[in-house]
């Protein structure tokens, strides 16, 4: 399942989910595009609150598995990490 998918499904926003799993709605913004690798924490903490395992939602389950520290994509570093937030 998609994070996106799995949040809109709970009836959360965008701004909601990332303030009660303590992330900035930019850094969310682009974690649901593929435009930043979630670290590891990040990944668990987002999980926690949507109330599923890591492994089940598609942006998390990498993060988790090989233990990222929170990466923007090759092209990506320097750009403004504050994202639209729908």
């Amino acid at each position: 399942m998609r994070l996106a998918e799995l949040r809109r499904e709970r009836g959360m926003s965008l701004a909601l989910l990332a303030g009660m799993a303590r992330v900035s709605p930019g850094l969310l913004s682009y974690a649901e595009k593929g435009r930043y690798q979630l670290s590891s924490g990040q990944a668990r903490k987002l999980a926690d609150v949507l109330h599923v395992e890591p492994a089940d939602v598609e942006e998390l389950r990498d993060a988790v598995d090989v233990g990222q520290t929170g990466t923007l994509p090759e092209g990506l570093h320097g750009a403004r990490a504050a994202a639209t937030v729908e």
